[in-house]
């Protein structure tokens, strides 16, 4: 799944096919970066309701608050790979304080969905992962 395909139609206001496209579109990206995909959930867990997302280390799980729904697509699409992203820290093992993996997967996961989505600009893009260049630090194999 390309992410010209979770793009389109955005506008016409939340549906039941969102959750699944950005899942489906951040799974094919971990994984065209040699990452297991996580779990995920539409539901956000206590004390995290007002969070756009969150990833949850102890199940593997990506929350993502319905309310991005409403939102703009690229914002939505920003937050659901920010929060993957973090279920490849977990992947690796790093261990980092949580300002430092916060900085690290924000400031990669917003460059992989801006790259991404200006390829929807051109008709022949499809914002596919493999489209993308190789993994911005090193992948889970090497």
């Amino acid at each position: 799944m390309g992410i010209c395909d979770v793009l389109d139609g955005w506008d016409d206001g939340p549906n039941s096919g969102q959750f699944e496209d950005l899942r489906d579109f951040v799974n094919d990206l971990l994984e065209s970066w040699g990452f297991d995909a996580p779990n995920w959930s539409d539901e956000m867990p206590p004390g995290y309701e007002d969070a756009a997302g969150v990833y949850t280390s102890n199940d593997d799980t990506v929350h993502l608050n319905p309310d991005i729904f409403f939102g703009d697509a690229e914002d939505a699409i920003n937050v659901a790979i920010h929060e993957g992203l973090h279920a490849t820290v977990e992947q690796l093992g790093w261990e980092m304080p949580d300002f430092q993996e916060e900085w690290e997967v924000g400031s990669v996961g917003l460059g992989v969905g801006q790259d991404l989505a200006e390829g929807c600009e051109n008709p022949t893009e499809s914002g596919a992962p493999s489209d993308m260049p190789s993994y911005p630090w090193m992948s889970k194999g090497g």
